[in-house]
C-alpha cells in the first residue's frame, strides 16, 4: 500500500527521469536507454531522498518486475526472499515508452481527483473557504513534492 501511494505521489517525476535517461543510448544496446544502477534512476530531491528506499522498491518490483519498464543487464540476486540489485544496472526499454504516456496521465488524474474528493467533502462539511484553502494546500504538497 505504502508504495502505491508513493508512486502515486512521485509517479510523474519517476515516469520523467525514466524518459529522460531512455533519451541516451549505449553503443552496445540500440533499444534500450542509459544502463544506470537503480539508486542513480532517483531524481534528485527533497522528498525524492525521504523515500530513495520506498522508491528503489517501486523501480524494481513495479516498473521492472510488474510494468517491465526497466530491463536488468544482469539478473539480481532474489535469495531468501530479499532482492540485491546493488550489482545490476538497469535500463529504459524503448519498447515500453509509448506507455509512459498512459501512465503519466493516471498519475495526473490521480492527483486531480484526489484534490476535487477532498475539496468536495471539505465544502460539503465546511465553507467554500476552507474548500479553497485546501485545494491550496493539497497543489502546494504536490509541488513540494517536486523539490
Amino acid at each position: 500500500m505504502w508504495l502505491t501511494l508513493i508512486e502515486l505521489i512521485l509517479g510523474e517525476e519517476l515516469i520523467e527521469q525514466l524518459i529522460i535517461t531512455a533519451a541516451y543510448n549505449e553503443p552496445t544496446a540500440a533499444n534500450s536507454g542509459h544502463l544506470l544502477h537503480l539508486n542513480d534512476l532517483v531524481p534528485y530531491g527533497l522528498v525524492t531522498n525521504l523515500f530513495r528506499q520506498k522508491i528503489l522498491q517501486i523501480f524494481y518490483y513495479k516498473y521492472h518486475k510488474q510494468y517491465d519498464f526497466l530491463r536488468a543487464e544482469a539478473k539480481p540476486d532474489e535469495s531468501d526472499n530479499e532482492v540485491d540489485a546493488s550489482g545490476s544496472r538497469f535500463a529504459v526499454s524503448h519498447d515500453s515508452l509509448h506507455r509512459f504516456i498512459s501512465f503519466r496521465r493516471v498519475y495526473v488524474v490521480a492527483g486531480v481527483v484526489f484534490n476535487f474528493v477532498t475539496s468536495f467533502a471539505v465544502l460539503l462539511f465546511g465553507d467554500l473557504t476552507l474548500a479553497l484553502l485546501t485545494s491550496l494546500a493539497i497543489e502546494g504538497l504536490r509541488r513540494l513534492a517536486r523539490l
